[in-house]
């Protein structure tokens, strides 16, 4: 459970306490009369779901703050990188696909276009810290498209694969693709890796990416 997800539940608990000590204090199964007991204990409920309620809205204004101060054309390329790279699509197929196996080319376009575009002062985060994650993953990025440039060809199928249709060299050569198949697999693997550094710190600076 998260962080945040446990204040709220303490705070609904704080809620129900205070409902409780208010029926305590009403009860009359036989003839009412006051108590301090209930008393103390509706005022201690009470401050604790105020506090709760506090910390919820005081940490809710201070993300907004942030992503206030941050600079507009660092939010505006926090979007636009969100939408080419979302974790879904191609970041997710790098994840999960086994690249002993073939796969289409257009199914990393994005990390292509990605390279193309990416790579000048126009795209650099005024953000130090961000600008510096951008490029560990421009990095990454870079690296596994020249595996693949490197190590896989396009099959009579369309596909490109490691393995092409006619080779010799039976398991030795197999042994080879093997290999090949999971540098481009690490590659792949640290791209995700540095993508999802990246867009957990562009979330704590900038907030959804929206101005």
């Amino acid at each position: 459970m998260s962080m945040s997800m446990k204040m709220q539940v303490a705070k609904y608990l704080s809620l129900a306490s205070i409902m409780a000590t208010v029926a305590w204090f009403f009860w009359n199964p036989v003839g009412w009369s006051f108590e301090w007991e209930p008393i103390v204990v509706f005022l201690a409920s009470l401050g604790a779901f105020v506090g709760f309620d506090w910390k919820d809205h005081s940490g809710a204004r201070k993300t907004q703050e942030e992503a206030a101060g941050a600079h507009p054309s660092d939010v505006f390329l926090f979007k636009q990188l969100l939408e080419l790279l979302p974790s879904t699509g191609v970041i997710h197929f790098l994840k999960t696909h086994d690249f002993l196996g073939s796969f289409k080319r257009d199914e990393i376009n994005l990390i292509e276009e990605f390279l193309y575009e990416w790579g000048n002062a126009e795209h650099e985060f005024q953000d130090k810290d961000v600008e510096e994650l951008k490029v560990q993953l421009y990095t990454a990025a870079r690296k596994f498209n020249t595996l693949v440039g490197k190590y896989t060809s396009p099959n009579k199928y369309g596909f490109q694969a490691v393995r092409p249709d006619h080779y010799e060299g039976g398991h030795q050569r197999e042994l080879e693709f093997q290999k090949e198949a999971e540098e481009i697999g690490d590659a792949a693997d640290e791209v995700v890796a540095k993508h999802q550094e990246f867009v957990r710190a562009g979330r704590q600076k900038f907030g959804d990416g929206s101005i």
